[in-house]
């Protein structure tokens, strides 16, 4: 009897622990439209993707007067989706760096020459030792004084940290309680059983 009752309020406590953690990294997106373009560069009215086609750039650089991207001491990663386009290797390149806001070093870059669609996360651990403010430069360049096109689009940039999110108010839901409820009701009727049988 004791084995069960005991067994029982371990799995409750279990439930009720994963339930109620909220321990997930928080994600800031960042606004593209913030960005300083060069060329021919569109962004949606969210600032949530950009097209650079041909060659051009959009850059957020606080050296030339953008806000730049401010981290924490928690930050843990920068990343963005990206999409690029370059018909028959027409000699066109997509890059993208990241750099320190204040000295202009850059920090980590990522490039690529060929068609291609994927996920860049630039780390960001241990970074805000030494800068609390970043730069970021998307480019779309023609490699040796080439004239060929291609498009490159930048999709959901952001910002993740170690902070939490906050909270969402517990609410509790009608199914939840059922559930509960009858969990709790069978575990009366076998103690019942039980004590009846004992008697």
């Amino acid at each position: 009897m004791k084995k069960k009752k005991c067994w029982a309020a371990f799995l409750t406590i279990l439930v009720f622990t994963v339930l109620s953690s909220n321990a997930m990294a928080l994600v800031i997106p960042f606004n593209l439209n913030d960005f300083n373009a060069d060329g021919f560069v569109l962004s949606n009215s969210a600032g949530t993707k950009a097209g650079i086609l041909g060659k051009g750039s959009l850059s957020n650089d606080p050296l030339a007067g953008a806000p730049g991207i401010a981290i924490t001491e928690n930050a843990l990663s920068l990343s963005f989706d990206y999409l690029f386009i370059e018909p028959r290797k027409q000699d066109v390149a997509f890059s993208a760096s990241l750099y320190d806001g204040v000295s202009g070093e850059i920090l980590d870059d990522f490039a690529i020459q060929h068609s291609s669609s994927g996920n860049v996360s630039f780390d960001l651990s241990g970074r805000y030792a030494s800068t609390t403010m970043l730069g970021l430069n998307f480019s779309v360049d023609a490699l040796s004084g080439s004239k060929n096109w291609a498009l490159a689009i930048i999709k959901n940039p952001r910002l993740t940290t170690s902070d939490t999110a906050p909270a969402p108010a517990p609410v509790p839901e009608p199914a939840t309680m059922l559930l509960m409820g009858a969990g709790l009701m069978v575990l009366a009727g076998f103690g019942r059983k039980k004590i009846l049988s004992l008697a």
